[in-house]
């Protein structure tokens, strides 16, 4: 498998931002090898909770991962379906 190029060659990549928490922690993993599989390099950085709305409010991220209101918190709902 290879990994997918932007217009000027470089290899597609960016970093997900998220809670260091059990579910947050699960959806990014997850987030990460579905890109994979598709050429894109992905890889998680998890913060605190105070380093993680400072990095939100400020634009500290490539992408974050954010859910003000989970509508399942139990990971046995991440199964897929």
């Amino acid at each position: 498998k290879g990994t997918l190029k932007d217009v000027g060659g470089r290899t597609v990549k960016f970093t997900i931002t998220h809670l260091n928490e059990y579910v947050p922690t699960q959806i990014a993993n997850r987030l990460v090898e579905d890109l994979k599989k598709i050429g894109i390099n992905a890889d998680t950085d998890p913060k605190d909770y105070k380093a993680f709305w400072k990095a939100a409010n400020i634009g500290l991220y490539d992408v974050i991962l954010i859910d003000s209101n989970p509508m399942f918190s139990d990971p046995a709902f991440l199964e897929p379906y």
